[in-house]
């Protein structure tokens, strides 16, 4: 009973949060061709592209008509003429004076593709940064190996952190991964990623975006989690075969390897550009870290913006192809396919009463 109100308190007074910007899967979309689009910019094959029509939309469409609608109607092309060699290198170059200047190549192609819409080839994007920036591109080659990672399904296993490196200017950043298709499910920053109703408010979205809850959940020991792991004892413990779960494990930073192993892509991709102008900004003396109305007026010019960052890191990361890996059992390929596609994988969702779920979120609005 007791989990029951720590629910009931968490959706009354912190349900308003907002969560992460949906996929394109998840949207409506005004006509058949916007939505073909979306897709397709995304970088989906064609037999991906019909089955999300067909499961996320109620469009069904034959792949010979989606191929005709592709290639003839709507004239899109994946090979064609690359964009100037001027605005490619205009491009490249604004992001290596931000935080894109941490990409490899590919991230950084997809990142010219997405954010400038630009026409360009890998290729041509390496040898652009061998060109521009050699010292970094010598920096990247430097790999660590990974304990073998073993996941049955998308959302068996999420696995939620906070990440601490900008906490002292005022930035706390909270996480959440799906540890088979390694999807993103909520990256958002705020005053602190310490506080339980805050986090709690993040996976609660995320759960009724979705329509269901994982099989289970690891954190760490800190009190941030414990209204999740309430949450999750609510949801498990209404089983309907009466079968006792947890869905919860508190672990130690080591077992919670995939959300631990994203902060460093995280931090080299990212974060780390963000951390050199803050702390610059207090070497210069034009900081105070220690003054809470200088992190008040940083919070103030720059919440919003890293936010924005992060949308954006978060969608680029569930749109890219991830490789095969000998240091894990779960499949390569696009995390949001992986996701919402297990079929194609030989897996399934994973996912606890989902109708209970819903019921539960409904009965909690109603009040």
């Amino acid at each position: 009973m007791k989990y029951c109100l720590v629910a009931v308190y968490l959706f009354i007074h912190f349900y308003s949060t907002k969560a992460l910007p949906t996929s394109p899967f998840l949207c409506y979309f005004a006509s058949l061709e916007d939505c073909i689009r979306s897709y397709w910019s995304v970088g989906y094959k064609y037999t991906s592209i019909v089955t999300f029509l067909a499961t996320y939309d109620g469009i069904q469409i034959s792949l010979r008509q989606l191929k005709y609608l592709i290639n003839v109607k709507y004239n899109l092309r994946r090979r064609r003429s690359q964009s100037t060699a001027h605005e490619i290198r205009r491009a490249l170059c604004y992001e290596l004076n931000g935080p894109g200047c941490l990409l490899g190549y590919r991230a950084m192609t997809r990142c010219l593709r997405t954010r400038y819409n630009l026409r360009v080839s890998r290729d041509t994007v390496m040898r652009l940064l061998k060109e521009i920036d050699p010292a970094r591109v010598a920096q990247r080659r430097a790999r660590r190996q990974r304990r073998i990672y073993r996941c049955p399904g998308p959302n068996a296993t999420w696995h939620i952190d906070g990440y601490d490196k900008l906490t002292r200017f005022g930035f706390g950043i909270s996480g959440c991964i799906d540890g088979y298709s390694r999807r993103i499910i909520f990256l958002q920053v705020s005053y602190s990623n310490h506080d339980p109703s805050l986090i709690a408010g993040y996976f609660m979205n995320s759960v009724e975006q979705l329509g269901g809850c994982p099989r289970t959940v690891l954190t760490d020991c800190g009190t941030e989690n414990v209204i999740i792991a309430a949450l999750q004892h609510v949801f498990h413990d209404n089983i309907a075969n009466n079968q006792q779960t947890y869905g919860h494990r508190y672990v130690a930073s080591t077992s919670n390897q995939r959300i631990e192993s994203w902060w460093s892509t995280f931090r080299k991709s990212r974060s780390e550009w963000w951390l050199d102008l803050f702390t610059d900004l207090a070497v210069s003396g034009a900081l105070c870290d220690g003054n809470i109305t200088h992190v008040y007026c940083l919070r103030y010019c720059f919440m919003e913006i890293l936010q924005k960052e992060l949308n954006f890191v978060a969608s680029c990361w569930n749109e890219h192809v991830i490789r095969a890996s000998n240091m894990s059992e779960c499949p390569s390929g696009i995390p949001d396919e992986m996701f919402f596609l297990p079929e194609n994988s030989g897996t399934s969702f994973l996912f606890v009463f989902a109708q209970f779920v819903r019921c539960f979120l409904c009965s909690i609005c109603e009040h």
